[in-house]
């Protein structure tokens, strides 16, 4: 097996793993029993456990900038409604999520009071999300769109929760034999979401 299958086995492994037991109760040697590698093959990669969750995190962090670059890119930015815009970023973001549960299941699962460069890992994703709409946010303010009173911070946190929780809900929905409905939840969270965020006129465009 080549070095970088090697790699992306050992980190696909982890993954499935960090989601059902969590990075507290999974060990090295389950990784390596699961990757069915030998023990010094993994640290042929990786410093340590520590080594391979931030790895995995910074994966999923670049993966979903990518997801969101894609879906911007084939759309026409001079035509589509902020409202249409918002709405796109919201589907992009849980599409993303539902692709990947276990990604999904780790961010959600670690609570605080990891050592810092762990904690930083697991919640750079959400604060990525965060950034993006503090920004999409400061956009809309400046172009007549977005309400100027809102506290954008404030709003943008709670856009990032709902997308994780969204996503989780419509995971554990999915597993249950639900059909995961990503369309109904993207207008649902948008018609709740954006009358508060956005002018009585562009709600209209």
């Amino acid at each position: 097996m080549k070095a970088e299958k090697r790699k992306d086995l050992i980190l696909a492994c982890s993954k499935k793993l960090f989601a059902k037991q969590g990075f507290y109760r999974t060990q090295i040697s389950d990784i390596i029993d699961e990757a069915r590698i030998a023990r010094g093959t993994i640290y042929q990669y990786f410093k340590n456990k520590e080594d391979i969750f931030v790895c995995l995190l910074e994966g999923a962090y670049a993966q979903w900038e990518q997801a969101v670059s894609q879906a911007v890119a084939v759309i026409d930015l001079k035509t589509i409604t902020p409202v249409d815009y918002f709405r796109l970023r919201i589907k992009t973001t849980l599409e993303f999520l539902l692709a990947d549960p276990d990604i999904c299941s780790i961010v959600m699962s670690m609570g605080f009071g990891l050592p810092e460069d762990l904690e930083k890992a697991t919640r750079k994703l959400e604060s990525k999300i965060r950034d993006i709409a503090v920004n999409d946010f400061m956009l809309g303010i400046h172009n007549n769109h977005v309400r100027k009173n809102i506290n954008i911070d404030h709003a943008a946190e709670m856009i990032a929760g709902a997308a994780f929780r969204s996503a989780y809900y419509l995971q554990k929905k999915a597993k249950s034999g639900d059909r995961a409905d990503i369309d109904s939840m993207t207008d649902e969270m948008v018609n709740l979401l954006a009358p508060g965020i956005f002018l009585p006129e562009s709600l209209k465009l």
